[in-house]
């Protein structure tokens, strides 16, 4: 057993940044986990550090939308009966938080967090020496119809309300960032 001063137990994006964190502050510290670093979940976001991302999934529009999100062919939703089953706590605890309130009070939550995420990662990165690794090019999300932007405003609206910067673009403008 190594005598250390921090056990860091998961070694995601943010058992790394805790972990690097406490070095830097001098400590010496123990990183646990049973996979390489960042093959949990941390490795299905695309290499994404998503400041904008404060909507939670838990919104008042799973609920109306809850029909067709469970039975729709083309849902992108998948539910394993038998874990929802056995974790009906769960279950319900996310759906009661799918009403107004506690959603809007997790997405504030999520905007705070997530306001101060350069400020806590851009020392590591340095620290790291990988300045190189890391190009801030924002997010550009394109609607391939009419209806499905304006269907997306409220979220705009609610995601601007939360300090997140966001401008239109025209379809030339769009297109020359994203020519493909």
């Amino acid at each position: 057993m190594t005598d250390v001063d921090l056990v860091v137990v998961g070694a995601g994006i943010v058992g790394v940044s805790a972990a690097l964190w406490a070095r830097m502050r001098g400590l010496s510290v123990l990183l646990v986990d049973a996979e390489a670093p960042g093959a949990g979940t941390s490795s299905g976001n695309a290499c994404t550090i998503a400041t904008y991302g404060c909507l939670p999934m838990c919104d008042p529009s799973v609920i109306s939308g809850l029909p067709g999100l469970l039975f729709g062919s083309d849902s992108p939703l998948s539910v394993d009966w038998s874990h929802a089953l056995r974790h009906p706590r769960w279950m319900l605890s996310f759906l009661a938080n799918c009403r107004a309130a506690p959603s809007q009070r997790i997405a504030e939550d999520l905007a705070a967090l997530l306001s101060h995420a350069d400020a806590g990662l851009n020392p590591l990165i340095a620290e790291a020496g990988a300045e190189d690794l890391v190009a801030a090019r924002g997010q550009l999300t394109i609607w391939s119809t009419a209806a499905g932007a304006r269907a997306a405003e409220a979220d705009l609206a609610r995601q601007r309300a939360l300090g997140v910067e966001a401008r239109e673009l025209t379809r030339d403008e769009a297109q020359a960032l994203e020519p493909g």
